[in-house]
């Protein structure tokens, strides 16, 4: 025995080694050390997840091993940080982070961190890899320890994004108890402190078509340097009436080609021809410049992946992911900072039908991430739901991100700032979290603050823009589009601003669809081709309680309604503008039919 400044401890005979050896971690008082939590006034310890020593204090709860193993319930203790240095493939039960576990970034590095749950404290930091380029950041003020590195920790965290391969799959179901998670915890990531998971990423998760397309095709062009590669994944949209057409297609290689006017577009080879026509046209008519262009999404590259999963191991089942319509679910709360970039997200969010999860929180349908936090950053994600919604959120900023396959696929209200964000193939899977409209691709909340720029939605089964009421600035909403979608544009509730610079094609029912308590409401810069039904407004006429009769105006200006494309006309049936009139005891309707 000796007396240390840490006590007394045992060192052993002389000669012999020291146990535990005095090497196994380093201490530090810089960075986050100061500013986690309540603050660590005797300093934080660091130390790596290979080392036995690390998980003194938890032998019981990790299994008894000299390392966590099957079924263990992981704890990161506050003052500690933990580098997940070592390759790992084994099914936890949960895992809790009061302090700092970072997945170092190495070449070669396999990690599948297997778990029920995540739940990341107040104070807790997740971290793996380094944004490139730097993210856009967060809205608001941010708790002072999110960007707080201590030096010692930069060289496990890298220059740039994750260099290896780490996923994180989370198993249970929706009546799942973990120990430290608590109960309906099963493929739940918890996030209240700081999640920072910066992954690989092509330089555009997606782009349009240069040019179009045909059938029989074995290689296309889009837009930019983007950045692809050979053995990427890519999604082809839709340009027909539905997302029958879209494609999925891996390619064989890609080259940097001369873009009209300068610059460079991207070249890909494709393992097999397509089987339909993806449309990539330029049109103008009367002045209005029409984009008739497919979207192309690299849905495989991003070198982090978070997932549902269900579990492989015979004594550690729980019921699938299809038997009760639930994948896993990423919620962001309170002061919580999560920022993501080059990250796969996918067999996530769940459904009331036979969710429990969803019957909880009576909500038809569950996105699946949830952002009920002030910092969240999102850039160059791509989400594949499956089960539910893409994200559901009040606030953070979202760009370049591509989501497939989900109920709605942006839910956005609050302060919430979407950006140049593409959404593939919406499908109806039930109502909404607060109203009754179908699932869109962007369902928003209209407040003066909620951003929507540069977006677009290819294919969906109801309305590709869906808001509660719009009243947003100029500013804050212009140049987004859609196509292959059974609505185009649609308002419920107020209309206060104009809707503006916003163009809809091959829209198989209506393009533009309103009911509104408004009198007055505006169009201007509206680009339409390819409708059953331009614009249908409805709540004109007298107020059938009060019996009375007031002035009201639509106004559409500056606008383009084209019947028929010149390069990819539909065959519908096709009226301009209809305005049905509501009267106290019968209803007529107006037609306005284009000349084009």
């Amino acid at each position: 025995w000796r007396c240390t400044a840490r006590g007394r401890r045992w060192f052993g005979p002389p000669g012999q080694p020291q146990y535990p050896p005095e090497i196994w971690y380093s201490t530090y008082y810089d960075g986050d050390c100061q500013e986690t939590g309540d603050g660590c006034p005797r300093g934080c310890r660091r130390s790596l997840w290979s080392e036995s020593f690390t998980w003194d204090g938890q032998r019981a709860e990790i299994g008894g091993g000299p390392l966590p193993g099957f079924r263990s319930n992981v704890t990161i203790k506050r003052c500690q940080t933990v580098v997940l240095d070592v390759d790992l493939n084994v099914q936890l039960f949960s895992l809790v982070v009061w302090g700092t576990l970072i997945v170092e970034s190495r070449p070669g590095a396999n990690v599948f961190l297997r778990s029920t749950c995540i739940t990341i404290k107040p104070g807790g930091r997740l971290l793996a890899g380094r944004p490139s380029p730097v993210l856009t950041g967060t809205q608001s003020k941010r708790p002072p320890y999110v960007d707080s590195y201590p030096a010692g920790s930069l060289k496990y965290l890298g220059d740039g994004p994750f260099l290896g391969r780490l996923e994180i799959l989370l198993s249970g179901d929706d009546l799942t108890t973990a120990p430290q998670c608590g109960g309906f915890s099963g493929r739940k990531i918890v996030n209240e402190g700081h999640m920072a998971l910066h992954g690989a990423r092509p330089a555009m998760v997606w782009s349009v078509l240069r040019h179009t397309a045909a059938a029989g095709a074995w290689k296309l062009t889009v837009q930019g340097d983007a950045g692809w590669q050979a053995d990427d994944v890519i999604l082809v949209a839709s340009t027909g009436d539905d997302e029958s057409q879209t494609e999925t297609r891996t390619l064989l290689a890609a080259q940097l080609v001369p873009a009209p006017g300068g610059g460079w577009d991207t070249e890909v080879g494709l393992d097999a021809p397509l089987a339909h026509a993806h449309h990539g046209e330029t049109e103008v008519h009367s002045g209005h410049t029409l984009e008739l262009r497919a979207e192309v999404g690299v849905i495989s590259r991003p070198s982090i992946k978070l997932a549902g999963v269900d579990s492989d191991e015979a004594s550690f089942r729980f019921k699938t992911m299809a038997a009760f319509d639930e994948g896993m679910m990423l919620l962001a709360r309170g002061r919580s900072v999560t920022e993501l970039s080059g990250v796969l997200l996918r067999d996530g969010g769940c459904n009331q039908g036979k969710s429990v999860t969803c019957k909880r929180a009576k909500a038809f349908v569950m996105p699946m991430i949830h952002v009920s936090s002030k910092h969240m950053a999102m850039e160059s994600c791509v989400l594949i739901p499956g089960h539910g919604h893409g994200i559901v959120a009040s606030r953070g900023i979202y760009r370049g991100n591509l989501v497939y396959g989900s109920a709605t696929g942006f839910s956005l209200g609050g302060s919430a700032d979407a950006r140049y964000n593409a959404i593939f193939s919406v499908r109806d899977m039930g109502k909404n979290l607060d109203y009754t409209d179908e699932d869109a691709s962007f369902g928003v909340w209209s407040t003066s603050s909620v951003v929507v720029i540069g977006n677009r939605g290819a294919c969906s089964t109801g309305p590709s823009y869906r808001f509660s009421s719009f009243n947003m600035p100029p500013a804050h909403f212009y140049n987004n589009s859609a196509h292959c979608a059974a609505l185009g544009l649609t308002i419920k509730g107020s209309h206060t601003t104009p809707v503006q610079d916003v163009t809809l094609w091959r829209i198989r029912h209506i393009a533009l669809w309103g009911y509104v308590s408004s009198d007055t409401p505006t169009f201007n810069n509206v680009r339409l081709a390819d409708f059953s039904m331009g614009l249908l407004w409805g709540g004109l006429g007298a107020d059938s309680v009060q019996h009375t009769v007031r002035m009201q105006t639509v106004l559409v200006s500056n606008s383009l309604f084209l019947g028929r494309s010149t390069t990819n006309p539909s065959c519908f049936e096709q009226v301009g503008i209809l305005l049905p009139i509501f009267g106290t005891a019968d209803r007529k309707s107006t037609r306005l039919n284009s000349s084009h």
